[in-house]
């Protein structure tokens, strides 16, 4: 297995990832579990680890598909710069998420409420962050996900229809 595939296979860790610890977070604050709410703290915690290795991989993925028919020097920058912010992010919201982690399991008798509503919405922030990325780089090697066609032939959106 290359860097390249490696990347690939990681990369749908952070974003589904961050899907299902907010889903997990925001289930353990409304239902007031502590268990649910440890999950999703430790599952951004888990996703912040496996974001390193996806976004170092990138730049092996990149040298792969940079010479590829279709591919665009330019996408490959912009993606690596997006997964930059991502990296940032997602290491932000595992790091704190991690301190709350240690706090909630282990001082059972407080609260901290007001901490894990704000890092809910902290995730959801990552989460379009890496909705963003993810939609990003698949553009790279899916022209058909991209809004335009490349190399000077027309222009067209994929969801516009032909009007005869």
């Amino acid at each position: 297995m290359t860097a390249a595939h490696l990347h690939l296979l990681l990369n749908h860790i952070p974003v589904l990832g961050t899907f299902f610890g907010l889903i997990l977070l925001f289930l353990g604050l409304t239902k007031r579990s502590k268990t649910l709410q440890i999950a999703g703290l430790a599952t951004f915690f888990i996703v912040g680890l496996v974001t390193i290795p996806a976004y170092l991989t990138g730049e092996a993925a990149e040298h792969a598909t940079e010479h590829l028919s279709g591919s665009s020097h330019d996408m490959l920058h912009e993606h690596e710069e997006l997964g930059l912010y991502g990296l940032i992010i997602s290491l932000i919201l595992g790091m704190i998420s991690g301190f709350f982690w240690f706090l909630v399991t282990r001082n059972r008798h407080l609260h901290y409420k007001k901490a894990l509503w704000a890092i809910l919405i902290a995730s959801l922030f990552s989460f379009f962050v890496m909705v963003l990325i993810g939609g990003h780089g698949g553009k790279i090697r899916r022209p058909e996900l991209r809004s335009e066609i490349q190399e000077g032939e027309h222009t067209s959106s994929l969801y516009s229809f032909d009007r005869d």
